[in-house]
């Protein structure tokens, strides 16, 4: 994901939590600024980005990173290759596993208000 923001333009690790994650891709994919830090530090070694660190007098030095040739090669890779579906947590299926303690009216109307939000969602 940082890839791809980066190959749009070079960016700080503040530039990439408030103006792409937090504005434009936190429906798509959420970070919080301990995880940006964490895999540009990782994404760096790999030779995929790089880090110049702009001098600022009145204010810390700002750290820009940019996508390097290689990055751009392995984000071309990653965005052609299928990748698993992701592990979702479902709250019915716990509800469900527990429902032996409700009366079946109870359990048929949470399975109506399922199907109804469901389909409403699929609309």
């Amino acid at each position: 994901m940082i890839l791809g923001l980066l190959q749009q333009q070079e960016r700080t690790g503040y530039d990439l939590k408030t103006e792409c994650f937090y504005d434009c891709i936190s429906h798509l994919w959420p970070a919080d600024q301990a995880q940006i830090y964490r895999t540009l530090d990782k994404l760096e070694p790999q030779g995929w980005i790089t880090c110049t660190v702009e001098i600022q007098h009145d204010r810390p030095n700002r750290k820009v990173y940019r996508i390097t040739k290689a990055g751009e090669t392995e984000l071309t890779q990653r965005l052609q290759t299928h990748h698993p579906l992701p592990v979702l947590r479902e709250p019915l299926l716990v509800q469900l596993y527990f429902a032996a303690q409700l009366p079946n009216e109870a359990i048929v109307d949470l399975l109506e208000q399922e199907l109804e939000a469901r389909q409403e969602k699929l609309a």
